[in-house]
């Protein structure tokens, strides 16, 4: 290997993907888990369904990014040769907002295609969630997935599983136990937990199958929610929810810098234990075992090497009001926060973990950064808005994406909108946030994410886990933009930490 081809910071990752990462393409419903490496690896591209705002300011930007539209996945009801055209049809198959359907829209594989003959024949292709549909497709065009088998993926990200697994590895949990579905009994299960139980299906997404259940009614509300023959039953843990993101390289496990995850905020998902964002400011305030939660990482890290586990993965915790560090459970794929993370790590000089998860899958051997370079503190953070109301929202018309103010300036939703067109953190000063809009008249279902705020330097979260005051102003006022409702103010940004 040549000195050339060494990468040990960010300054070194552009002349490296000149020759071992070209074309590099994301892919993923909305453009905006995509952003970041943009800015560093030459002929960067971003395949989604969302025509955001952002797309937009990219393509400005000379990225080259792909979206197909709201027509591609309104709901799903459009039927072989009665759909207006053949992506809508393509998309309807299956998940209309999945990737495999994002993928195999001819448009999306015209493109796709076009650029895979750019980088060799071997499209380098980032996913968010890998699955088997998508490895059939990445197979028969040649394309190289750069993350996990959706085997592998899986086995680890089962809650159930996932138990069995931490135990085996010494690592701690919250009290509790794999239970079948025929021996779930409260009263009994109370007796020994505690009464208030965190009953949980194998599989679920941002708190969607996570239940706080304290009477037999609850108990039989959770179950009805998925046909699992097992579940994970344990008691809740009082404390700060945390979360580390690490990456499996070809040397060893590189830990990331620790951050607070936000967690059931009422007026920003309708989920008790849903994640809704992540701050690392915070972290500098709170009185938290940062070495430990490291160690856990890593041993996950060694883990899932010896599985054959390659780049970034995440790990949450839940440090206990008893000082301890409960772990929880791990996503082995890209994470929700792996788009404000790379920028954040950017803008400090570092390699973000993104570009190592890359270099793990391209060219192992050029990752010659430092195993401990990425865990120093990071200031930012970030809130993922999801429609909290029972019924789905369109959203307007006229959103626009960019850097709103938060200080300094009163707020309305008449007239309000970004000082300037953004879709980066860098460049942000500390009285900005960065508003990504979603898609213009996207129908958001219960639960779904819409808008997204990024901030750099300082953070969006009280030590507590509730939302600052300048950004629970935005938050409303970003709702009422695109036209979402919120529940009536009770405890606004209340978001009592726990597992």
């Amino acid at each position: 290997m040549s000195a050339t081809e060494r990468v040990r910071t960010a300054a070194d990752l552009e002349g490296w993907a000149a020759h071992a990462a070209r074309a590099v393409t994301f892919a993923g419903p909305d453009p905006h888990y995509g952003i970041g490496l943009d800015r560093v690896l030459s002929d960067f591209g971003i395949l989604c369904f969302d025509e955001t705002p952002a797309a937009a300011l990219l393509r400005d930007e000379a990225v080259d990014v792909l979206a197909l539209g709201a027509s591609s996945h309104d709901d799903g009801r459009a039927h072989g040769d009665d759909a207006v055209d053949n992506d809508h049809a393509t998309a309807a198959r299956g998940d209309p907002r999945g990737t495999p359907a994002l993928v195999r829209a001819p448009r999306a594989l015209a493109w796709l295609r076009d650029r895979s003959l750019r980088a060799g024949g071997s499209l380098p292709l980032l996913v968010f969630k890998p699955s088997h549909q998508l490895e059939q497709i990445a197979r028969a065009e040649g394309w190289r997935l750069l993350c996990a088998s959706a085997a592998l993926a899986r086995r680890w990200e089962n809650k159930v599983a996932f138990r069995r697994i931490a135990a085996s590895l010494g690592l701690l949990q919250p009290p509790g136990a794999v239970v079948a579905r025929a021996a779930m009994n409260y009263d009994v299960l109370a007796a020994s937990l505690g009464p208030t139980l965190v009953v949980q299906a194998p599989y679920g997404y941002a708190g969607m199958q996570s239940h706080v259940v304290t009477s037999s009614s609850e108990l039989a509300h959770a179950l009805a929610s998925a046909r699992s023959p097992e579940w994970r039953v344990t008691g809740l843990v009082a404390g700060t929810p945390l979360s580390v993101n690490a990456c499996v390289t070809a040397r060893g496990i590189a830990v990331g810098a620790p951050f607070l995850q936000l967690t059931g905020l009422e007026r920003i998902t309708p989920y008790r234990l849903g994640s809704c964002g992540q701050d690392w400011a915070i972290m500098a305030h709170l009185d938290v075992a940062t070495a430990e939660l490291a160690d856990a990482a890593r041993t996950i890290g060694r883990a899932l090497a010896a599985d054959g586990f390659l780049g970034v993965y995440g790990v949450d915790f839940v440090q206990g009001d008893d000082g301890r560090i409960y772990v929880i459970e791990v996503n082995a794929r890209l994470i929700a926060s792996i788009a404000l993370c790379t920028q954040l790590e950017l803008a400090d000089g570092r390699l973000p973990l993104l570009a190592r998860h890359l270099i793990a899958h391209l060219d192992p051997g050029a990752d010659q950064a430092p195993l401990d370079a990425n865990e120093a503190p990071l200031r930012g953070g970030q809130v993922v808005l999801h429609n909290v109301g029972h019924a789905p929202f369109v959203v307007a018309d006229d959103v626009r994406t960019g850097a709103w103010p938060v200080r300094g300036r009163a707020m309305t939703a008449g007239g309000v909108g970004p000082a300037r067109p953004a879709v980066r953190t860098d460049g942000l000063s500390p009285d900005e946030v960065l508003v990504l809009m979603p898609a213009p008249r996207r129908s958001i279902e219960h639960g779904g994410a819409h808008a997204r705020l990024l901030r750099r330097e300082h953070g969006v979260a009280e030590r507590d886990g509730s939302l600052s005051d300048d950004i629970r102003t935005l938050v409303r006022t970003v709702c009422e933009a695109v036209g979402a409702t919120l529940p009536a103010a009770t405890a606004a940004g209340s978001g009592g930490a726990a597992q």
